[in-house]
């Protein structure tokens, strides 16, 4: 055998009717009752698959409203929630402002009462200390008593000592003994 045993024109002539028997072999694949049942079934297979993309496409847009609709309803709550701690942080600045005003007016008259006390008491202190009225003192303005040598006219009040008059007893500063500390 040699190694042109199938010559050239031979080789051509099987593959001219290799070429020429595939569309008939592909005829007669088409043609055939399995094949066209196999078909079918992978069509309807693609139809029922498209129709399950669909309802799942549909069910899944349905879900994204459903979010959509939720996110929409907590946004809205959250608005309010944020409105409602906006309100209450104004009402409870408007009420600490207005403690704080009266706070400060209490202050105010604290601090007024400490110095009309301050000045009734530098007042008293010009005039003369009295720890308790004297019977022996006037009581009344203008009335005159003589107390030792001195009479006053001018600072005799109810409850004061008289300007020139000596202080009573009880009254007078003495000195501590060294003795006794």
């Amino acid at each position: 055998m040699s190694f042109q045993d199938p010559d050239h024109q031979q080789r051509q002539s099987a593959a001219a009717a290799a070429k020429q028997a595939m569309p008939q072999k592909f005829r007669a694949a088409s043609e055939d009752p399995e094949f066209v049942r196999r078909h079918a079934a992978r069509v309807a297979m693609n139809e029922a698959r498209l129709v399950r993309m669909a309802e799942r496409e549909a069910a899944k847009r349905a879900r994204e409203a459903k979010l959509a609709e939720q996110a929409a309803r907590a946004a809205e709550l959250a608005a309010q929630a944020q409105r409602e701690a906006e309100e209450a942080e104004a009402l409870l600045t408007a009420q600490s402002a207005e403690r704080a005003i009266l706070l400060e007016a209490e202050q105010k008259a604290a601090r007024d009462a400490r110095y009309a006390a301050r000045k009734a008491a530098k007042k008293e202190r010009r005039r003369g200390y009295v720890r308790a009225p004297d019977p022996s003192l006037p009581r009344k303005r203008g009335e005159v008593k003589a107390v030792g040598a001195s009479v006053c006219r001018r600072f005799c009040l109810p409850g004061w000592p008289l300007c020139f008059a000596p202080w009573p007893a009880a009254l007078r500063w003495q000195p501590q003994d060294s003795t006794t500390r």
